[in-house]
């Protein structure tokens, strides 16, 4: 299968989110987000043959068609945190990045560009619901099997990230007006 094949499967939810840590070698998707306006993202970790840990998010637009085309905007890091191997307790939140790029697509808002944030996070067992809130929107963010979320925001201002547990709100973490230009 194809990255872009791939990426579609796991936006459309016909490829399940990998439920435990790729093998040496091996590369899974870990999380996936998308939009009502049709944009997406899936986060892979790819665990190196050296034992490190990398990841990649890709970014896709829903076409006219209704079908996902990935728009080649993949940001990544090597030696991405091994939040793997770690006990943790059941309600940490671990940050494992943040990225942001700026999407001029004309199946995504007519072409007009436009900011696209992630806060990439690993929540323990305890976590219930992650939600994503600006000035006009409250959006529940997935939370994958295992445990990592694609908290995202489209548009330039500021937003909040609720992590709660049964109700209750654990933590609440930033995410700053867009910086891209």
């Amino acid at each position: 299968m194809s990255r872009a094949e791939m990426i579609s499967h796991v936006l459309d939810g016909a490829e399940p989110l990998t439920q435990r840590l790729p093998g040496p070698g091996e590369a899974g998707a870990v999380a996936r987000w998308h939009s009502a306006d049709g944009l997406g993202a899936v986060l892979f970790i790819r665990h190196r043959r050296d034992g490190m840990l990398a990841a990649e998010l890709s970014l896709a637009v829903r076409d006219a068609a209704g079908k996902w085309r990935d728009l080649g905007l993949d940001s990544g890091a090597n030696e991405y945190p091994d939040f793997f191997s770690q006990l943790r307790d059941p309600s940490d939140v671990v940050p494992l990045g943040v990225t942001e790029t700026l999407v001029s697509e004309a199946e995504f808002r007519g072409g007009a560009a436009t900011s696209v944030r992630f806060f990439e996070v690993w929540v323990g067992g305890a976590i219930t619901s992650i939600t994503c809130t600006t000035e006009s929107t409250t959006t529940e963010q997935e939370i994958s099997p295992l445990g990592v979320c694609l908290a995202g925001v489209v548009g330039e201002e500021s937003a909040t990230v609720h992590v709660r547990a049964e109700g209750e709100t654990l933590h609440i973490m930033p995410m700053s007006a867009s910086t891209v230009e």
